[in-house]
């Protein structure tokens, strides 16, 4: 290991970095910063329920408990995604002590206190503790998204086994840069068993660090060999999931999972991967040869890799187990990365001149604009800067420079003052969600809360209080920092708390449906437009079919086929002026959809119907059996 490592060991910090360390803050101000991330994490980490893909492995974890009922669903006959996990069976046996709700928020929490704890680890290997500070309170107020609309984050607001696998990832990574072997494998096999997928970026990058960086023509090698053994295979012989995509379920995927095709994501999606990748490139080229340089450049090139990967594996040759490895998702790791990061690329080119200065400026600038088309120019010209900015001896040219460039960070924050002023302006037609905002304050602090996007407001008043604890570090310096923190945390309490103890299913609104349950048998096929949360967390039931359930087809071509069906058959029949006839020709045509819940009223039904409160208005739900309406 000698060789591939030796890369790392010669300069662990680059020394205009080491020589921040002496900037030790006031122990009274430290306590201070720390209050400060903590009332940001309230903040902007609110725990969301059981939402989004939490809905899924809620339901996976539930079905073990109740698999006479449950266990039917075709989410988990015909699907595989549950069979790669260990964390079902672990969620189960929580939510059997605690119930559903509190698992899920006791695994979140536990979730997000590992990852910025994981973070703090690896921030610690690659820069003093001052500026690991720095680093931590980042990862908690910048953007953690990435892929196509938003969807995936690597600090999910709720339950999933990915938040869990990444931080073993980032552990694996942290013993591996301290070269502790064991611990390092130990970890990432831990990452496997929890989520492949999440895993996969950690074994690319180490990939890289070992192989890559010391020998990067051997390693591109390796893999131009092994993507064209994976081809050939696919094409020629394919071998279970070595196949490419059978025509109609490319088709398919393709028209419903955008997420899997990064071809298909929309321009502010690109902009948003662009700005970190960024980010590491400049660091690749504005930071002295240390281990945060060579952990720039293999961030950077795992990311690079899962987007090359995905565009060419799924999107181009429909290669079926490169589109079910979701390499773009590497993208998580590079963007943490990134994040973690900062600070060391900071320091370099604050202390560069005016022309790396330039480059800092810049690369602000793009972070600001990250949601804007325009972010991958401003990430370019940050790039382009960097790269010109260590041949720059004029001092006036580089003065230029850096006017230029605050000049391009000043459009940024006017474009992004623009953004919030213009979601303030439709806040008030948005509902407010009462389960969180259920006070006066409250619904006042929800019209501050789009200040908050992207980070730039928190991170640069965090930035400020930082500043004033490492640079003045007197006592009423140091009790200001705590002040503020304190002051903070006081002003997000009741938010956070509220949050973090949200009930989406009261034990009225189950009590509610205690009739339908009794009523229904336990395998019922039940169908409820919208959404499978209420089939599978209110009554118990199989759900036959919902967008929640399409969601994993990329794992199934069978339940990929039979949904895509039932879909079909669904939206084929016409709508009639007659209400039973519509109920009668839908039990017909579905002969294994065994009960329908409506808010219409289709006729008679021997079930009480139920109001319920679905997106914060009163609606009446009914349920027919289909056996008594097929004539």
């Amino acid at each position: 290991m000698d060789a591939p490592v030796a890369h790392a060991r010669q300069a662990p910090l680059a020394p205009s970095v080491r020589s921040v360390a002496s900037a030790a803050p006031h122990p009274v101000a430290l306590a201070g910063l720390g209050l400060c991330i903590l009332a940001f994490w309230m903040l902007q980490h609110p725990y969301e329920g059981i939402v989004h893909d939490s809905i899924l492995y809620a339901f996976a974890a539930l079905a073990r408990l109740h698999p006479q009922s449950l266990g039917h669903d075709v989410y988990l006959t015909l699907g595989v995604q549950d069979r790669y996990t260990v964390f079902s069976p672990l969620v189960a046996a929580l939510i059997r002590l605690v119930g559903l709700e509190r698992a899920a928020e006791w695994v979140t929490l536990a979730a997000q206190i590992g990852f910025f704890g994981s973070g703090w680890l690896l921030a610690r290997r690659l820069m003093p503790p001052t500026l690991a500070v720095l680093s931590l309170a980042l990862l908690v107020t910048l953007p953690t998204v990435y892929g196509e609309n938003h969807i995936f984050s690597y600090i999910e607001p709720f339950m999933t086994p990915r938040v869990p696998a990444e931080i073993f990832v980032l552990l694996s990574l942290a013993a591996t840069l301290r070269e502790r072997w064991v611990l390092a494998a130990f970890a990432l096999s831990a990452a496997v068993v929890i989520h492949p997928l999440m895993a996969s970026a950690g074994i690319a990058f180490l990939g890289i660090w070992l192989v890559g960086l010391p020998r990067p023509r051997l390693l591109l090698a390796i893999g131009l060999a092994g993507f064209a053994t994976l081809l050939a295979v696919a094409s020629l012989t394919p071998i279970g999931r070595v196949a490419r995509f059978d025509a109609g379920w490319f088709h398919f995927m393709y028209s419903r999972g955008e997420y899997l095709f990064p071809s298909l994501w929309p321009a502010k999606d690109w902009a948003h991967a662009c700005v970190p990748l960024a980010t590491l490139a400049v660091g690749a080229v504005a930071v002295a040869p240390s281990t945060a340089r060579s952990v720039s450049i293999a961030a950077l090139a795992t990311g690079l890799c899962g987007l090359t990967l995905s565009l060419l594996g799924s999107d181009l040759l429909r290669v079926v187990l490169i589109a079910q490895l979701q390499p773009w998702r590497w993208l998580w790791l590079a963007n943490a990365l990134a994040v973690v990061l900062i600070p060391v690329i900071a320091v370099e080119c604050w202390r560069g001149g005016d022309a790396r200065r330039a480059t800092l400026a810049l690369l602000v600038a793009a972070w600001v604009c990250i949601d804007e088309n325009f972010a991958p120019l401003v990430a370019a010209l940050a790039i382009l800067s960097a790269t010109a900015g260590g041949r720059v001896t004029d001092a006036r040219l580089g003065k230029l420079l850096l006017a230029s460039a605050c000049a391009v960070l000043g459009i940024a924050l006017v474009v992004f003052a623009a953004f919030v002023l213009s979601v303030l302006r439709q806040l008030p037609t948005i509902p407010p969600d009462r389960t969180v905002f259920d006070s006066s304050y409250l619904l006042a602090l929800r019209g501050w809360k789009p200040w908050e996007a992207g980070g730039v407001v928190p991170a640069s008043l965090f930035l400020l209080a930082w500043w004033v604890a490492t640079h003045r570090r007197d006592l009423a310096s140091a009790l200001a920092v705590l002040v503020l923190g304190a002051g903070l945390c006081a002003a997000f309490g009741a938010f956070a708390w509220n949050s973090w103890t949200r009930v989406d299913i009261p034990d009225r609104v189950m009590a509610m449906f205690a009739p339908w349950r009794a009523a229904i048998p336990p395998a019922a096929q039940v169908l409820w437009f919208g959404s499978s949360y209420p089939v599978w967390f209110m009554l118990e039931r199989p759900s036959y079919w919902s967008p929640t359930q399409m969601a994993a087809s990329v794992f199934s071509e069978r339940m990929a086929r039979e949904l895509a069906l039932r879909e079909w058959v669904i939206d084929k029949q016409k709508a009639t002026h007659d209400a039973r006839a519509d109920l009668a020709g839908l039990c017909r045509n579905n002969p294994s959809l065994d009960y329908f819940v409506t808010p219409a009223d289709m006729g008679p039904t021997p079930f009480p119907a139920v109001g319920i409160d679905r997106a914060n208005r009163d609606e009446v739900v009914r349920l027919y059996r289909c056996a008594d309406h097929r004539g």
